[in-house]
């Protein structure tokens, strides 16, 4: 029965450990060409650069992801304005949606 308990444990774990690693399942399926991947690297870096060249902004730590031209930023500000001006600044970039 403890064998059991330890095999099923570690098979969980595998599992979900390989589902983030790879970002789960959902990128499987939505391979990108290398010119889509280029124009995602593209504006990665113009948001990025916009970001820190922000006054306001430069002293957050906000990441920046584009899959597809959909630009994901993570992280925390102090309030909505700052948010909003994150979410303007980015949308302003050519390519992002």
């Amino acid at each position: 029965m403890r064998f059991m308990l330890v095999m099923v444990t570690s098979l969980l774990l595998t599992a979900c450990s390989t589902g983030l690693l790879t970002g789960g399942d959902y990128y499987k399926d939505q391979q990108r060409t290398d010119g889509v991947a280029t124009a995602d690297a593209t504006v990665t870096d113009q948001v990025r650069r916009r970001l820190t060249d922000d006054a306001a902004l430069s002293r957050y730590q906000i990441g920046v992801t584009t899959y597809k031209g959909r630009v994901t930023l993570t992280g925390s500000v102090v309030d909505f304005r700052d948010r909003n001006r994150a979410g303007d600044i980015a949308k302003a970039v050519a390519g992002a949606r």
